[in-house]
């Protein structure tokens, strides 16, 4: 992979020129990119890769190439047997979407867990001192 330079950060390209948009669409949602690895369910480690693109990139233009060799949605690609425990399934898409609302809704919302508000505020006190 080649590097790309951009006025904020460096980004990997992928050999068909493709580059990661992930960091751009969670910071457009305000979450950081260990909240992003909760709900995903992968490491920190993982997300940083995926958005400088070193991993990740490739495997994804495969799936778009392969949903639009059989014309499907990525979603359509894998089935879950039924039914599952609520221990083993994780989050569903639909309750991800919720607690993505619950906790990246207002920063001052009481309602967020305790972490996730010092987590914005520590993140707002680095964005201070970096403008200064």
């Amino acid at each position: 992979m080649a590097e790309q330079s951009t006025p904020s950060r460096r980004k990997l390209v992928s050999k068909t020129g493709a580059v990661s948009k992930i960091s751009t669409l969670r910071e457009r949602l305000g979450m950081t990119q260990q909240q992003l690895a909760v709900f995903v369910g992968v490491t920190t480690n993982t997300i940083q890769n995926w958005e400088k693109g070193t991993s990740g990139v490739d495997q994804i233009e495969k799936f778009l190439k392969l949903c639009a060799v059989l014309d499907c949605e990525l979603q359509d690609l894998i089935a879950y047997p039924e039914p599952q425990s609520a221990a083993a399934k994780g989050f569903s898409v639909e309750e991800l979407r919720e607690l993505r609302k619950k906790w990246l809704g207002d920063e001052t919302d009481k309602s967020k867990p305790k972490e996730l508000q010092n987590a914005a505020r520590r993140r707002d006190k680095r964005s201070q001192i970096g403008e200064n």
